[in-house]
């Protein structure tokens, strides 16, 4: 998570701020490109139309932030040799840019590449 972007939301949830200063830091925070994409509740938030923005608040403000991500591609990559039947490795593409190559046997993560 974007700390920046956690740290608002926390002020919001302790109302040490409303939906229209929220708008402006994390307007502020999407432009400045930290590397770390904002997460899908912000970014929903900042495409609302201004009437709209203080019932999402509402609504949301207590909600814990957190990452989600969808998957949009799917597919295998042999693990150790090329073979029908060889043991193979789960690669998943997501919306936010990642590719992840997960283990076979423990489905973790082996790998993380952001495009």
């Amino acid at each position: 998570l974007n700390q920046m972007e956690n740290d608002l939301w926390l002020q919001v949830k302790e109302d040490k701020m409303d939906a229209t200063m929220l708008r402006e830091a994390l307007e502020t925070v999407c432009k400045e490109n930290t590397g770390v994409p904002l997460t899908a509740r912000s970014l929903k938030f900042l495409r609302l139309e201004p009437e709209d923005c203080q019932p999402f608040v509402s609504v949301f403000k207590h909600v814990p932030l957190k990452r989600q991500s969808v998957t949009t591609c799917i597919t295998t990559l042999h693990k150790s040799y090329a073979e029908r039947d060889a043991v193979s490795c789960l690669v998943m593409a997501s919306e936010n840019s990642y590719i992840y190559v997960l283990d076979p046997e423990a489905f973790t993560i082996l790998t993380r590449v952001q495009c």
